[in-house]
């Protein structure tokens, strides 16, 4: 008994500091951030006109969890060392196995001593918008939501835990009586005619880039749109965004990510129609 006692007594000297420690990281990394609705987000611009003309409308139509001003580069690569800073940038990133950048995030980071770029910042919020080569253009009209999407998990991460943009969606089964829309060139070739014909109803229409341009701009009622970020011409390891978004309250419904290989192509797969359509079975 003696030996038992003692080999549990061991065990939990093991256990304990590593316990209080995954707890210590969790704490200081909130610790960090929690001042951040009180301080100024800088707005990274990065000298293309069309992107950042397209930053700058979308965020100040979008964004009010914190004050903000818009910098350049050479601003924030002088200020990215102050802690009561922080920094929005829309920036390419490359997977492991991708041979260049395949698509561009938000990135919000905190300025702190030290650090020599953007790697070595402390992430707050990261969200996929668009393929980093040759952008879709739809991500214009999909960035306010993106933005809102993005304020949300921040406020919601700061009062719980930081786990995850998808921490955020909502119901599935609100959308069952929606209008959802879906550029057909956002799906997958695994989704033929046939289980097209299986899986919509007469309330999914397939259309192009202006219809989910149109649905977004005017925020169409009861209406969500699918959208996909993903490289322009994937590579295998590339990362491929599905997500479907309420057009009028910018609600994430649906978001979901995978690897793109030499089986499985870029845009909404059968598994991701699957879950989307669900909630709509008693309504076809």
């Amino acid at each position: 008994m003696d030996i038992m006692k003692r080999t549990v007594a061991v065990i939990l000297f093991a256990v304990i500091p590593l316990m209080a420690f995954s707890q210590a990281q969790i704490t200081t990394k909130k610790e960090k951030l929690k001042d951040f609705p009180y301080k100024i987000t800088k707005v990274v611009l990065k000298g293309n006109a069309f992107k950042d003309q397209a930053i700058k409308e979308a965020v100040k139509n979008s964004w009010t969890i914190s004050a903000f001003e818009f910098c350049d580069m050479k601003d924030f690569n002088a200020m990215k060392t102050n802690p009561e800073l922080y920094f929005l940038l829309l920036s390419d990133i490359r997977q492991k196995k991708e041979s260049r950048p395949g698509i561009s995030v938000f990135t919000l980071v905190k300025g702190e001593p030290g650090v020599k770029d953007l790697n070595d910042m402390l992430e707050v919020a990261s969200i996929p918008v668009s393929a980093a080569d040759v952008p879709s253009g739809k991500e214009i009209a999909v960035m306010p939501a993106l933005l809102d999407i993005m304020q949300e998990y921040v406020d919601k991460s700061l009062s719980s835990r930081f786990s995850g943009i998808g921490s955020v969606k909502g119901k599935l089964s609100s959308t069952a009586d929606f209008r959802l829309i879906f550029d057909k060139e956002d799906l997958s070739p695994q989704i033929d005619d046939k289980y097209i014909s299986e899986k919509f109803d007469k309330k999914m229409l397939l259309g192009e880039e202006d219809d989910i341009v149109e649905a977004m701009i005017y925020g169409s009622d009861d209406t969500a749109v699918g959208y996909v970020v993903a490289p322009a011409e994937p590579e295998p390891g590339s990362l491929c965004y599905t997500m479907l978004i309420d057009a009028m309250t910018h609600e994430l419904y649906y978001f979901s990510k995978y690897k793109v290989s030499k089986n499985t192509n870029k845009g909404f797969l059968k598994r991701d129609i699957a879950k989307i359509t669900g909630p709509r079975k008693s309504k076809r």
